[in-house]
């Protein structure tokens, strides 16, 4: 997304003007939920206009984080802070949504106040991260929307960690498949199911937590070979339950050896997001997660009817395999930095992109 500049108006900052404009209409949503009939039309406009806003938030707050990893070489540690603020806030929400599934309007005020919570840190400005010298977030070239796609489409290295969390996410059976296996197969109840779910989720934090000691002792790119060998060994697991403890502790075994395959991976897409488009960058990211996640939930449902619960583990199993193939091709300049060492764009635009001329940057204080 956009660039920034220190001083002058919160609101022509770039970025930063959607840490207050995205999270005010989060909560305007939310409002309009809470107080307005509870009609479809009224909850569909309401979950549209939330779910758009949401996007640009984390598309906002992710490039934010990409660019100060890399500019700090804090890419592995700030990739983890990121990994596990998502899943415990996932677990965070689930665990609310519960308290409050039977007062919707209580549920959409407490929402609308975390909302307007973020627009209150949008006005926190640390010297340390927006400095007066050598500042990250400063143009490099001045470029309209149509040059900023077509350099996000030339930068090669980004196609990469797409295409391995795609691979990741792409589990046909780890979603319905699995559910109906233990729940008509092992006498585990939905309950204890989601239960297991919440241990999936403590062993990957627990996990990517882990992989800021291994950052610092090991590259990038023997990570990423054993973070992925042990996310396709972690998948049959699940085929050695028969009961909700064992289920519980299979989960959290599972979500172990995966949660360093997942930290590698946030790893690798913020060291290869290109400069001033690690916003955007992340969106396609989570597009990619999106499509894989919905998709083979579908073809997961249709391969238990067809083959039952092995088939769907061994074809997620399969395609897990197949992250091995980008991984392989992820540049050197991109995984040979050790943490600790500035990032420098494999893939910088170049003066002839932009029809503007060249200026130096400036940075206001």
């Amino acid at each position: 997304m956009g660039s920034y500049e220190i001083g002058g108006d919160l609101l022509e900052k770039g970025d930063r003007g959607y840490f207050v404009i995205a999270p005010a209409l989060m909560s305007l949503a939310c409002l309009w939920i809470a107080f307005t009939p509870h009609t479809y039309g009224n909850l569909v406009g309401g979950v549209i206009m939330f779910s758009i806003s949401a996007a640009l938030l984390g598309a906002a707050a992710q490039g934010l984080l990409a660019a100060v990893a890399k500019d700090f070489g804090m890419t592995s540690r700030l990739a983890v802070v990121a990994l596990v603020t998502a899943r415990g806030g996932m677990m965070w929400a689930s665990t609310v949504a519960s308290r409050f599934e039977k007062n919707i309007q209580l549920a959409a005020l407490a929402s609308a106040a975390v909302g307007l919570m973020v627009v209150i840190f949008a006005f926190w400005h640390p010297h340390r991260i927006f400095r007066s010298k050598d500042e990250v977030f400063v143009n490099v070239i001045p470029e309209n929307a149509l040059q900023a796609a077509r350099r996000l489409m030339r930068h090669k290295a980004v196609y990469l960690p797409a295409l391995a969390i795609f691979f990741f996410e792409f589990a046909p059976g780890w979603g319905t498949p699995l559910l109906l296996f233990l729940t008509n197969h092992r006498g585990v109840t939905e309950d204890q199911f989601g239960n297991a779910q919440g241990w999936l989720r403590i062993g990957q934090m627990a996990a990517a937590l882990s992989y800021t000691f291994l950052c610092t002792r090991f590259r990038l790119k023997p990570l990423l070979y054993w973070g992925t060998f042990l996310a396709v060994v972690g998948g049959p697991a699940f085929l050695l339950i028969h009961s909700a403890d064992q289920a519980n502790i299979v989960s959290l075994i599972a979500g172990i050896c995966c949660g360093v395959a997942l930290a590698s991976y946030y790893d690798l897409i913020v060291r290869s997001c290109p400069k001033e488009l690690e916003g955007v960058s992340f969106m396609l990211f989570a597009a990619m997660l999106t499509l894989a996640g919905d998709t083979s939930d579908l073809l997961g449902a249709w391969l238990y009817d067809r083959g039952g619960f092995v088939l769907a583990l061994g074809i997620s199993t399969a395609v897990t395999a197949l992250i091995f193939i980008p991984v392989y091709f992820v540049p050197h300049s991109v995984s040979d930095p050790s943490e600790g060492d500035r990032i420098t764009d494999p893939d910088p635009p170049a003066p002839g992109d932009s029809p503007y001329p060249r200026e130096p940057a400036s940075v206001q204080v």
